[in-house]
């Protein structure tokens, strides 16, 4: 009976310890969030995309706006078919820099996406086109 209750306590003080490494890990990296930010935005969840965004970029905007806004660009720039983050950069006072490479179905280049932290995760801020885009 002894032994039995002890097995209990380790399983549960292991399965504790497992939630809050799950609950209380530290945040995702700025790579995480542009990767999730790009995934989000090639496989259409606009909503997803929208809570990967800081304050100051949602500010003003509805979802709806963002999802319409994304599917203008699409029309525009194509269908996001590849990304890759290439680099991270994490500066003073809790923003960072990703660059990455875009492919979409009619041209690649490469992106600089600013991100802030906030509320202990990375969000995505501005984005800026730092290579030549070339035609796909």
């Amino acid at each position: 009976m002894v032994a039995e209750l002890l097995v209990l306590l380790v399983l549960a003080g292991a399965c504790t310890a497992i939630l809050a490494m799950k609950v209380l890990s530290p945040v995702k990296s700025p790579a995480d969030a542009t990767h999730a930010y790009l995934e989000a935005i090639k496989t259409g969840d606009t909503a997803a995309a929208f809570d990967l965004l800081c304050r100051s970029s949602r500010k003003g905007l509805t979802r709806a706006e963002f999802a319409q806004g994304v599917a203008d660009e699409r029309r525009t720039n194509g269908a996001v078919t590849r990304y890759r983050v290439v680099e991270t950069f994490v500066e003073s006072g809790g923003t960072a820099r990703t660059r990455y490479t875009l492919t979409t179905t009619k041209r690649v280049g490469t992106v600089e996406a600013l991100l802030r932290k906030e509320g202990g995760d990375w969000k995505l801020c501005d984005f800026r086109e730092v290579g030549p885009s070339t035609p796909n």
